[in-house]
């Protein structure tokens, strides 16, 4: 495939798609491959799921776009569910979690300045985005060579040290940015004490707490939010990758209390908020939100989680850990992640790794427990192979 015109960033998989349906995508030659990374977390519902297409089709017969100097009846919809979901709130409707995260922060900073307030506190290897802003609130620093200097009055807090926390935070500390469960950080979820503690220097220091739900949001941790396994409210949450279906789409969730802090004319956004992503997302969150359909990814979680745990038992040579929450799960190896991920696409199997060394799986929330079942034979069949390999021996 001649990708010349394509500027690219990334190396792409080598194989062609040619079409994709439910948990599975096709190449040209119409082998099937179970995709358990789902677009990076975007189809919950798997490929083309029939209430979105169905959404979309409706949208289609109405209007594609009419800029927000109107407000469309899905995207009025849209906003009035996620608010009856997650707390009293305004939302601002963006294209992707970058958009949303950037939104965020200069909500953050206007209140900031208010309250006498301007610095950023945000977690070790959290990743918020790639926009200047974004990257700033980005803790990684090999994704940052070739772009500073970045944003200034930002700090970086080490993930679960309670010291460190307690040592940051200050009457200067204007917000600090979590993503509970980090993504492109290596599946890390914060631990609650942690949490606990921050919450107590929030009400000591008054800072705004803002929850990057990006890839937690919409089901992917067997609660509609992540936060919600925590019990507690934070003060702006950001959404997109699953929220619109496929379609892009992402959001600000504002917490009531800061709903003056943008004024006309403070941000804007052209294709935010689209009416066919809108109408789409709707579909999508009306069909996790149900408690059921929660409580299945939760158990399909811990039985995904046992499997995997099992194989750890089994191959302590290859796997070092495995961790995660609901059907977001990494495996951190002791292998190449990539050679596993190489072999994995013989097998018919898409995984997404991190770096070099961890798995990262974001399957679709409908996933079966025979599909799951099938992944973990496989996934044995690999592991012995990369043994025997190891021990010299013909795979």
């Amino acid at each position: 495939m001649n990708n010349a015109p394509l500027m690219l960033f990334h190396d792409p998989f080598p194989i062609q798609i040619e079409r994709a349906q439910g948990h599975y995508v096709y190449d040209k030659e119409g082998k099937a491959y179970l995709d358990l990374f789902s677009g990076l977390g975007v189809h919950v519902l798997g490929h083309r799921h029939p209430l979105v297409l169905e959404a979309i089709a409706q949208q289609l017969d109405r209007y594609l776009h009419l800029s927000n100097t109107f407000i469309s009846e899905p995207t009025l919809q849209l906003a009035q569910c996620l608010t009856e979901l997650t707390f009293p709130s305004r939302v601002f409707f963006t294209n992707s979690g970058t958009e949303a995260n950037e939104a965020a922060f200069k909500l953050a900073r206007k209140w900031g300045k208010s309250h006498r307030k301007h610095r950023f506190l945000i977690l070790d290897r959290s990743f918020h985005g790639r926009t200047m802003g974004s990257l700033s609130l980005t803790a990684q620093p090999i994704l940052h060579k070739g772009f500073e200097p970045l944003l200034t009055d930002i700090g970086t807090l080490e993930m679960n040290d309670l010291d460190d926390l307690r040592q940051k935070i200050d009457n200067t500390t204007c917000a600090v940015f979590v993503e509970l469960v980090q993504g492109s950080g290596g599946i890390r979820p914060v631990e609650r004490a942690w949490l606990a503690e921050l919450l107590k220097l929030k009400e000591k220091y008054n800072f705004l707490v803002i929850v990057d739900e990006v890839q937690t949001g919409l089901g992917r941790t067997g609660k509609l939010f992540a936060y919600q396994h925590f019990n507690f409210l934070p003060d702006v949450m950001t959404l997109a990758k699953a929220l619109g279906g496929g379609l892009p789409l992402g959001a600000v969730v504002i917490h009531e209390r800061l709903k003056d802090v943008f004024q006309k004319g403070d941000h804007g956004t052209t294709f935010g908020g689209n009416p066919v992503s809108t109408n789409a997302g709707l579909a999508v969150l009306r069909k996790v939100s149900n408690p059921d359909f929660l409580y299945a990814v939760r158990t399909k979680g811990r039985w995904l989680r046992l499997h995997l745990e099992r194989l750890r038992f089994e191959f302590p040579s290859l796997i070092q850990a495995v961790r995660g929450m609901g059907l977001m799960i990494g495996v951190e190896l002791k292998t190449s992640a990539r050679m596993i991920q190489q072999l994995a696409l013989q097998e018919g199997i898409l995984l997404n790794v991190i770096g070099d060394q961890i798995i990262r799986l974001l399957p679709p929330l409908t996933i079966t427990c025979d599909e799951i079942r099938r992944f973990i034979q496989r996934l044995r069949k690999i592991f012995e192979r990369v043994e025997r390999m190891d021990k010299g021996v013909a795979p």
